[in-house]
Parts: structure tokens; sequence; C-alpha cells
């Protein structure tokens, strides 16, 4: 065989060759491009960690507590019932707790636009103030007829409300099971006898 046509065959075929080889690159460059491609697409989106919707939070007010009675009756149960009153408080409020001994029997308030009452006047320790007269006003539809005789022990729980010009620095009403959201449970326990009993079985 001639050598110089070998030569010619040879360079002949150098340009399909490079032609071949450019055009399998192209196509690895263009696979590699559209798989990332889709895999940036397949990606799913990050999770905010941001603070929940606020209609997702619970609400702290949603269920009443139950509050124990103490064990027993000293100055510091009548604490809050104290630091209200160095406040000149006139409004009434939520969730205070009073204990004490009654002066007398318990009297009857009849009639009214929320029925009849039972008022049970209790002499308080209040820290810092010594003895105060303090009123426990019950509800005979809510909490049933709770009456006391003189020199009973009294714990009661519920809204204080503040007369202006009565005898009595304070009052605690309201001592039922709650009626709006703000109210813890309340109750009044009368030598040991504490009414409401439970709260469980009771519907708003």
């Amino acid at each position: 065989m001639d050598r110089s046509h070998k030569c010619v065959c040879d360079d002949a075929m150098r340009p399909r060759h490079a032609w071949l080889s450019m055009l399998v690159i192209g196509l690895i460059v263009a696979f590699r491009l559209l798989s990332h491609h889709l895999s940036s697409d397949s990606t799913p989106p990050s999770l905010s960690s941001g603070p929940a919707p606020a209609a997702a939070r619970p609400s702290a007010t949603t269920n009443s507590r139950d509050v124990p009675v103490p064990q027993n009756c000293t100055p510091e149960v009548n604490q809050q019932l104290a630091s209200l009153l160095a406040q000149q408080t006139h409004n009434n409020v939520d969730n205070v707790m009073v204990c004490g001994t009654t002066i007398s029997p318990s009297r009857t308030q009849r009639g009214g636009p929320h029925g009849s009452h039972e008022v049970l006047p209790l002499l308080v320790n209040l820290p810092g103030a010594g003895s105060k007269l303090v009123e426990v006003v019950t509800n005979d539809e809510l909490d049933g007829v709770v009456t006391a005789p003189k020199g009973a022990l009294v714990y009661a729980y519920g809204q204080a409300f503040f007369d202006q010009g009565s005898r009595f620095v304070a009052g605690i009403h309201d001592v039922h099971c709650s009626t709006h959201r703000a109210a813890d449970n309340g109750w009044v326990v009368v030598d040991g006898t504490r009414s409401p009993a439970s709260c469980t079985s009771f519907h708003r």
C-alpha cells in the first residue's frame, strides 16, 4: 500500500473524530445542566421558623382554674387584698382570696335583680394593716344557701369589690364556678365545708 495514500486517509478522518468528540462533550454538559435544573425545581420550600399564627396559640383564659383552699388561715392568705387596699383600688378585681372569722351569724339579703344573698361578716388579719372587717357575699341561686354561725372560720375566693362608706373595707362575691373567662372557679368554705364542692360538671 502506498504510504502517501494512507496519510491522506488519516488526515481526512481527523475532522470527523474532533466533531464527534465535541458533540459528546456538548451532550454531557446539557445533561448535567438539565439534571441540576430538575433537582432545583423538586426541592421543597423551606419551612418558616417564625412564630405561629396567633389563632393557633392557646388562650390563657380559655379554661378556668381550680385554686386550692389554704391549709391554714394566716395573714399571708389575705396579702393580695391588703395590697389592693393599700393601692386604694375602687374597681372590682377577680381572683382574690380572703380568710377570717365571722363576728356574727350570717344574714340574708332578700330580693334584688340577682335574687337573695347571704352576707358573712368576717374579721380578717391583713399584713401590715391589722384586723379589718370584710364581707363575703354568696348568691343563693348560684352557690346554694351558704350560712355561717358566729365564730366560724371562713375561706373565700372570688371577685373583690369595694363599697365606699361601708363599714367593711372590702367584700368578696362571685364565690362560685366561673361565669366569665377572666375568673378562676370561686368557692367559699365554712368550718371545713366547701361550696360548691366541685366545678367539674358546671357549664357556662
